[in-house]
């Protein structure tokens, strides 16, 4: 199960995720931002991403959107990058593959 301890996630925010993949995690920073909070994820696996995308509705996670597109490429629509390249290591969430954007 994917770790979330140690990042800095509250309501209200936007945090973009770099990896959908089976959607755990994206699941996990949904409920902690908050039905006004946003998690924009992005995966290169089209199928991976409609499945979480399939996942995440059936559970009613609003704040969730799943797109499949390359993370290495950034993300223009809203969510502030760190501008490295996303971590595909471990199944913990590192602050490399969640980026808070407070506010924005």
């Amino acid at each position: 199960m994917p770790r979330t301890h140690g990042l800095d996630l509250r309501q209200h925010i936007r945090v973009a995720e770099y990896g959908t993949g089976s959607g755990c995690s994206g699941g996990r920073i949904s409920p902690l931002v908050g039905p006004d909070g946003e998690v924009p994820s992005l995966g290169i696996d089209h199928y991976l991403t409609r499945w979480a995308h399939v996942i995440h509705h059936e559970r009613g996670l609003e704040n969730i959107r799943c797109r499949t597109a390359d993370g290495t490429e950034g993300f223009r629509e809203g969510a502030r990058t760190t501008g490295g390249r996303p971590s595909g290591a471990g199944p913990a969430v590192s602050a490399g593959r969640v980026t808070p954007t407070h506010g924005q």
